[in-house]
């Protein structure tokens, strides 16, 4: 399967300007190009673009949690903010920035069970990127923020054999955080909820 990539010396160049959402996708429109995936996760001169999107409602940010019958060995028992995956090649019609969105949208609906009111599901997104370079996972993704207002929607896992979760407030997160620590997080959430101003 082919995904989605940026080759890394261009992002190194570019991070300092690429300051604005629309930014972010222009440069992924302009020199993103799709590579095996098994390549791409063992090759550090590219970078795999993530959608990561932060679920919010009026109740606040959707958590879930990875329960040990998940597929990714590396997140069990991690808390997690964000609902997202590779772009995968769609086909020649759509740009690389539709792909992006096209991608957001189906990850969305793949982990999640969203009650649908007849209202578009709006996927914004945000001017921050989630990069962490500490780690073997870590150098090969590029995760760009993304933000989805769900509120007065019902929003369950689907996968409650893999993944539990709800809607916590800002201040139950503060907590969790507070009491678990930063080891209970998942790396690219504790950096989300940095950029979102809840920790």
């Amino acid at each position: 399967m082919r995904i989605l990539v940026v080759p890394k010396q261009d992002y190194l160049a570019a991070m300092k300007t690429l300051h604005s959402a629309k930014t972010l996708l222009d440069f992924v429109n302009r020199v993103g190009f799709y590579k095996e995936r098994e390549e791409a996760e063992v090759d550090p001169n590219y970078l795999q673009i993530i959608p990561y999107i932060l679920v919010s409602s009026g109740k606040g940010l959707f958590l879930y949690a990875r329960l040990k019958k998940g597929n990714e060995t590396r997140l069990h028992n991690k808390l997690s903010v964000g609902v997202g995956g590779h772009v995968d090649y769609v086909d020649d019609h759509l740009s690389n920035k539709e792909a992006v969105m096209y991608n957001a949208n189906k990850e969305l609906f793949e982990e999640l069970n969203v009650e649908l009111t007849g209202e578009y599901l709006d996927i914004k997104p945000t001017n921050e990127i989630i990069y962490d370079d500490t780690n073997e996972v870590g150098k090969v993704h590029l995760g760009l923020l993304m933000t989805c207002d769900a509120s007065n929607r019902n929003i369950t896992v689907k996968e409650t054999e893999k993944i539990e979760g709800r809607f916590y407030s800002p201040a139950e997160i503060k907590a969790l955080y507070k009491a678990e620590g930063e080891d209970a997080f998942e790396t690219w959430t504790s950096i989300a909820l940095k950029h979102v101003g809840i920790i």
